[in-house]
């Protein structure tokens, strides 16, 4: 196995390690319309996690997400992204579920930023980009 590929599988499982420290969020799948225009996949390890979602190719702004189907179900649910994961699982305005879905623990915001900056090293260590995180700047979160 090429050096690549084993980056490549380090990469994906401390990924699905970072996915699987998140609350599960018991979802009522009311939430279609909250599935907009956002930055889904935070670097290439995530994005062809998610079977090569592809943003750049995406009418903007969107109506609606570009991986839900016709009856609103999200075709990437098993592989979908850490926004959409996160979604309804950090106690932040712009990430509460409005229809009541919680989990049994809430991540505060700062729990949500550090899972969030987690993964942004992730994908940082597979491009071989390790300064690019450095110090506590938030602005680059």
């Amino acid at each position: 196995m090429g050096a690549s590929n084993k980056k490549l599988r380090a990469a994906r499982a401390a990924i699905r390690a970072l996915y699987a420290s998140l609350p599960s969020v018991p979802c009522k799948g009311l939430c279609q319309a909250s599935c907009g225009p956002i930055d889904a996949c935070v670097g290439p390890v995530e994005r062809e996690m998610a079977g090569g979602l592809d943003l750049a190719v995406m009418e903007w702004p969107p109506a609606a997400c570009p991986m839900l189907t016709e009856d609103g179900k999200c075709s990437k649910y098993e592989n979908r992204p850490y926004i959409c994961r996160a979604w309804g699982a950090i106690d932040h305005p712009d990430m509460t579920c409005p229809w009541g879905c919680r989990p049994s623990r809430m991540l505060t915001e700062k729990e949500g930023l550090d899972h969030l900056r987690k993964l942004m090293e992730i994908e940082a260590r597979y491009a071989g980009e390790t300064n690019l995180l450095d110090g506590d700047d938030e602005s680059r979160v």
